[in-house]
């Protein structure tokens, strides 16, 4: 970002008796998107930073996911009418967890823009939970709830799959969309701070589904 930053700067500073008004814009555009995404790079570095060195403090409270995940939808939908996309919501209005509502707002923040972003125009977005789940992605056999986010978008290859949640990973097949490579990275280990897991199950070219376990953990004072 840094680069284009200053390539643009640079051309607008020395050629700006040349530069149309389509021009213009479209530059100050190209900045902007990158000052955005600059600043999502240093943020999450930061975060990342806290994690590693064990200063990341959470403040237990209740929460109900419904109302994040709709909190979150509602903010996304100027992004998701853009594609034309559609979104299918299962989630029991009673299902409550204790954890950080912050943190949590922000795991599931990331995997709704991801599959917004990987979507294709007039796709469909499903999130679902099932209560009180018991199968394969509850390892320890826990109490808790299993959420499931799906896509119909690009999908991820099968030879990327193992890598998505590795630091600054980003797929070739994605260069051409803005992203800082620790988003899903980062829901991991905010994810990991609430005893949960997660999953990455892929078809190529059909669309991507994350499986999220999220332990009862009791109310903590």
């Amino acid at each position: 970002p840094i680069s284009v930053l200053l390539m643009s700067l640079d051309f607008l500073d020395n050629h700006s008796e040349k530069v149309t008004p389509d021009v213009n814009k479209k530059l100050q555009d190209g900045i902007k998107r990158n000052v955005y995404l600059l600043k999502e790079l240093v943020d999450d570095i930061l975060m990342l930073s806290r994690i590693d060195e064990r200063k990341m403090k959470l403040k237990w409270e209740e929460y109900n996911l419904l109302k994040i995940i709709g909190d979150i939808l509602t903010l996304m939908e100027p992004i998701g009418n853009a594609k034309n996309i559609t979104f299918s919501v299962d989630v029991d209005k009673n299902i409550k967890l204790y954890g950080d509502t912050t943190k949590i707002d922000q795991i599931f923040r990331i995997f709704i823009d991801n599959a917004i972003k990987y979507s294709k125009e007039s796709d469909k977005i499903e999130i679902r939970a099932i209560n009180h789940y018991k199968g394969k992605y509850n390892t320890d056999e826990k109490e808790g709830v299993l959420f499931q986010i799906k896509d119909y978008g690009i999908g991820i290859s099968e030879e990327d799959l193992p890598s998505i949640f590795q630091r600054f990973f980003r797929s070739g097949q994605v260069s051409d969309i803005p992203g800082t490579g620790l988003g899903l990275s980062i829901a991991k280990e905010l994810l990991n701070l609430h005893g949960g897991e997660v999953w990455g199950k892929s078809d190529y070219g059909k669309g991507t589904t994350f499986s999220i376990f999220l332990p009862m953990i009791e109310k903590r004072i």
